[in-house]
């Protein structure tokens, strides 16, 4: 192989052009692709808005051109719905303390029991234990009552009444139905309700009790037998007894008196025995008198002089008649 000369082959010309394409599409893969991915579009960036009341509202990024902005109608619906909840009345808390009131309260009954048929006084005490003033006047409503009848029913006025005050109410009471017979009695503070109070439950008193009974004596008339009665004779003077009462009464006493211009000329006592309530005895006494005849003499009679028999009514029980004294001619 001395002399020979060695010649590099020049590569062919569809090697030269293949090689060519190669470089180009190596050049391609890198640089096309950056070129490609820098030109594309990028992804649209949104906006997010947090609302919170009291603090300052987050903004994200900001909103691409493309995307759509919100409405005016959109944006003046939330500003008032974001108005309207951060004005809204906030609702009760529980356990929150009420508003202050007026309490009225009424003590027990005083007075009681009651008699048939007397007058007795009745009363109490009422009084404000809230911590404000009664807002306006109100009554006090005493009522009786017996076997489903009321017996007795009458007001009495309440005026303004400061925190803390009281006043006494009361009643002059009669009752002449249901003797003997148990009876309620009870008052009632403001019973039309006129005054809002934080306690309705003590407003109302009431008390039990048995309305006694009893006798009342008295007469109507003392009759005196003959009509016409002599000096130096017998005569009667006689009355007729009754127990007007509701209970049986005791034995007791009459004294008929015989005056002379005020000046006692007799006066015998006579007993009677117990009269029934509604019953009557009749009561007599005989005189003989020897003065100041042929004149005019009064007899007074005295039921129970000495107020030994406890009645109704103890201003019943006297009785006069004025009678002439006759003589014989």
């Amino acid at each position: 192989m001395a002399g020979r000369s060695v010649l590099k082959r020049r590569p062919s010309k569809r090697v030269a052009i293949l090689l060519a394409l190669l470089a180009v599409v190596v050049v391609a893969g890198g640089s096309g692709w950056w070129a490609w991915n820098n030109l594309r579009p990028k992804e649209p960036q949104v906006i997010y808005v947090v609302y919170d009341p009291g603090s300052t509202a987050t903004v994200g990024p900001t909103a691409s051109p493309d995307e759509a902005s919100p409405t005016t109608e959109s944006t003046a619906s939330a500003t008032a719905s974001a108005t309207t909840s951060a004005t809204a009345t906030p609702p009760p808390v529980p356990g929150a303390t009420p508003s202050p009131k007026p309490d009225l309260a009424v003590d027990p009954l005083l007075g009681l029991p009651l008699t048939c048929n007397e007058q007795s006084p009745v009363w109490t005490n009422v009084r404000n234990d809230g911590t404000v003033a009664t807002p306006r006047a109100t009554t006090a409503r005493l009522t009786d009552m017996y076997g489903g009848h009321e017996a007795y029913s009458n007001v009495y006025s309440i005026p303004v009444l400061a925190p803390g005050a009281e006043m006494a109410v009361g009643w002059n009471v009669t009752i002449n139905t249901g003797c003997n017979e148990t009876h309620i009695m009870l008052i009632e503070i403001d019973p039309d309700h006129l005054v809002d109070e934080t306690d309705e439950g003590n407003n109302v008193q009431h008390s039990s009790y048995l309305l006694a009974g009893k006798p009342d004596l008295r007469t109507y008339g003392i009759t005196i037998s003959p009509e016409q009665p002599f000096c130096n004779e017998q005569f009667t003077a006689t009355i007729s007894l009754r127990n007007t009462g509701t209970v049986l009464s005791g034995s007791g006493l009459v004294r008929f008196v015989d005056t002379y211009e005020g000046e006692i000329q007799a006066g015998p006592y006579v007993s009677f025995p117990p009269i029934p309530a509604g019953g009557h005895v009749f009561v007599h006494v005989n005189f003989t008198l020897t003065e100041h005849c042929a004149l005019w003499h009064r007899i007074t009679v005295y039921i129970d002089p000495a107020n030994d028999i406890d009645e109704v009514y103890e201003t019943n029980n006297t009785w006069s008649k004025d009678y002439p004294l006759y003589i014989h001619r």
